[in-house]
């Protein structure tokens, strides 16, 4: 595990024994204060503006730029989990937790939201086209 900040100090505060002092040590900026990303730059598109409230809630931030990282940002596996599960709830998308891990920014994410989306279209398309009936002998490679 990583920690989510780190201090630099000139001393390490030390009690009369040689150990730390923990009490003494400065509180880490808040996730707030942090600069994550340089230039905040707001959603451009309906889908963004959907993913940065979503990764506001989830992350318990105010502000939430296009190209900053969600797990610089301070997200986790659990709350990738979290981001997963209300994207599938809002978008009706089926992703894969692993796509947040690989494509950690707002902008990435939008990206492949939009790729399934036209798979999906495409998909149901070539269904209706051809009638295969219920889909019962559809080849499961399709799904994918």
């Amino acid at each position: 595990m990583l920690p989510s900040a780190f201090v630099k100090l000139l001393d390490v505060p030390l009690t009369p024994s040689g150990k730390i002092e923990r009490r003494a040590l400065p509180a880490p900026l808040s996730r707030e204060t942090r600069n994550i990303s340089t230039d905040l730059i707001p959603p451009r598109t309906a889908t963004e503006e959907v993913l940065t409230a979503i990764w506001s809630d989830v992350l318990g931030l105010e502000k939430v730029g296009i190209h900053d990282n969600f797990f610089a940002l301070g997200g986790h596996s659990l709350s990738a989990m979290q981001v997963i599960a209300r994207l599938r709830e809002t978008f009706k998308v089926e992703l894969p937790i692993s796509c947040l891990f690989d494509y950690p920014t707002v902008v990435e994410l939008d990206r492949q939201i939009s790729e399934y989306r036209q798979k999906e279209a495409g998909e149901q398309g070539s269904r209706g086209a051809g009638e295969r009936g219920s889909g019962e002998n559809s080849s499961p490679s399709a799904l994918l």
